[in-house]
């Protein structure tokens, strides 16, 4: 029996795919769907590149496509972007409708294998699952469709993957620090989804000398692929490093899986740690202690109880993850990363996206502060604690280029724990 679900925090898979490609510049998404589908996606997926709001080309499929088929339709709405749209590649993404009636859209594909713009063609409707699932189906074709088949290897580039645009609340932020610290070991970085990379970077992703892939769970196609097609090996870490212990551990893997001269590995740490601990021993000196509730996604309550615990004194009592994780064995390694910590307790952890259920929940552990998304910061205020919005949704505050991970971002998570209740 179909569950009802308060306050979602996911678009579907559609709206996955549509957060990913048109975050890279360059490309820019064309739908194949019902009218309403990009005002939905649009809005719940956040703010894209090069898309602005919901001013995405769609052929808006009416009760008269859905009856006679949409292909025609989709097919004047393709001409015109052609026409009226500059973009190095254009990806056509279908909706639930599209792909519950059957449209032909591998027959249209061949009628533009010859485009001017290269198109690429994608079953996206949202019932195939929410938006982590067309995200990896987005990557998988930037790994089979767009990478270069006639490759050169380089030995300094990496692939940065697993922060997933338009879910992690700071995802622009952590994919800039990663890359920042990725660089000062002299490496050149494709992450994909920031200004400055675009299709040429999905292109040369094919070259890397390492797959860097940040989430416990995520990506195990797209890492075959890669490795398969293109031989390239996987660093896998298990969320977001954030603050000094862990982002020391992944730097120096990184390290390891790349052979990079230790000495310059540890010189990185060492200067960027130094910088760290000093605004860390400023800020302890005001430090209060709190009993913590932590709600998100996977890849940031991992990195964010992990540096709490370890590196600055807090207490997580319970945590949360709202992702839609499925398989045992992935349960079982994200709760392994939540409960190896530095300090005596062991927190309760819990995977739920039901919001009266999280709220019900949280009231049950005594807390003094809780860290999570703005549905979170209402259960905060009617307890009468703290809070601090660290996860999607956001309503409360504009996040740009705010961050969490590494060195840099642990210090501006500890500044929100302080003026953002």
């Amino acid at each position: 029996m179909s569950q009802y679900i308060q306050n979602p925090r996911s678009s579907c898979a559609l709206g996955g795919a549509f957060a990913t490609v048109s975050r890279v510049d360059g490309i820019i998404p064309i739908y194949h769907t019902g009218p309403g589908c990009g005002l939905q996606t649009a809005s719940t997926g956040g703010y894209p590149t090069n898309v602005v709001g919901s001013g995405i080309p769609s052929s808006n499929m009416l009760e008269k496509q859905v009856v006679f088929g949409g292909i025609n339709r989709l097919r004047d709405e393709i001409n015109g972007a052609l026409e009226v749209m500059q973009a190095d590649l254009f990806y056509v993404l279908t909706g639930c409708a599209a792909d519950i009636i059957g449209d032909n859209t591998t027959d249209l594909a061949e009628e533009y294998k010859d485009a001017e713009v290269p198109i690429i063609f994608m079953e996206t409707g949202g019932f195939k699952g929410n938006n982590l699932v067309g995200h990896q189906l987005v990557m998988e074709s930037f790994a089979n469709k767009i990478a270069k088949k006639d490759f050169q290897k380089q030995d300094n580039l990496v692939n940065l993957f697993g922060i997933v645009p338009g879910h992690e609340l700071a995802w622009a932020g952590n994919i800039d620090e990663i890359t920042r610290l990725l660089e000062k070991l002299g490496l050149k970085v494709n992450n994909f989804f920031v200004p400055g990379q675009g299709v040429a970077s999905i292109q040369n992703s094919s070259s890397a000398a390492l797959n860097i892939i940040c989430t416990p769970w995520l990506l195990k196609n797209v890492e075959k692929v890669y490795e398969d097609n293109f031989n390239i090996p996987a660093l896998r870490y298990p969320g977001t490093p954030i603050g000094p212990t862990a982002t020391g551990i992944f730097l120096r893997e990184v390290g390891e899986a790349l052979h990079l001269e230790e000495a310059l590995v540890e010189n990185v740490i060492a200067e960027e740690e130094a910088k760290t601990y000093a605004y860390l021993e400023a800020a302890s000196r005001n430090l209060t202690r709190y009993r913590m509730g932590i709600v998100g996604d996977t890849n940031t309550i991992i990195g964010i109880t992990k540096f709490l615990a370890n590196d600055y004194s807090q207490i997580p009592v319970v945590i949360i993850d709202t992702d839609d994780v499925v398989k045992k064995e992935d349960k079982e390694k994200i709760i392994a990363e939540l409960t190896d910590l530095e300090y005596g307790g062991t927190p309760d952890v819990f995977f739920e996206g039901d919001q009266w259920k999280i709220r019900d929940t949280l009231r049950k552990y005594n807390l003094t502060m809780i860290l999570g998304s703005t549905y979170e910061k209402e259960t905060a205020g009617e307890l009468g604690i703290a809070s601090v919005t660290i996860s999607s949704p956001s309503t409360d505050r504009v996040v740009l280029n705010h961050k969490f991970a590494g060195y840099e971002g642990c210090i501006t998570l500890v500044e929100d724990t302080y003026y953002n209740y």
